[in-house]
């Protein structure tokens, strides 16, 4: 009996798939009209990426991703958030904004108006912020290189 019931099952597929195949030939047989919009190719690329507008101290732009709802990348938004930015210290992205930011501070404390004690601590921030650097802008160079 099972054998028998195994036999019809087989039998129940083969014609299951011969409809199959023939529904597939008449279907393919018809000729068929797709329908392919044509775009334009700036309608298929993607919306660029907005961009940091703030300038590094050699002239060239950030180029880091704006974060969203700004205009500036996330570092240089904290940046304008510090403290230090509102006392008019440039924002320290390369060697040429360190030296900037340690003329800056050379000069608050030659005029008396800022005092010597916080500037020693500031100093030591900036040996911390150099060493940091050097690795910042390697990465930037790999970044730039690697796309």
């Amino acid at each position: 009996m099972a054998k028998r019931t195994r036999t019809l099952n087989a039998y129940a597929n083969y014609k299951r798939l011969k409809a199959a195949e023939e529904r597939m030939s008449m279907a393919l047989a018809r000729p068929m009209v797709v329908d392919i919009p044509l775009r334009r190719e700036e309608e298929t690329r993607p919306a660029p990426v907005a961009r940091c507008v703030e300038k590094r101290t050699d002239g060239r732009e950030c180029g880091r991703p704006a974060e969203e709802g700004s205009t500036r990348c996330g570092m240089h938004r904290q940046w304008y958030q510090t403290a230090a930015a509102a006392m008019g210290f440039p924002f320290p992205g390369d060697a040429i904004g360190m030296h900037d930011m340690l003329a800056r501070l050379f000069t608050l404390v030659a005029q008396g108006t800022f005092p010597p004690e916080h500037a020693k601590v500031l100093l030591d921030i900036c040996r911390l912020m150099q060493k940091n650097l050097r690795e910042y802008e390697g990465l930037r160079e790999w970044e730039e290189r690697n796309g």
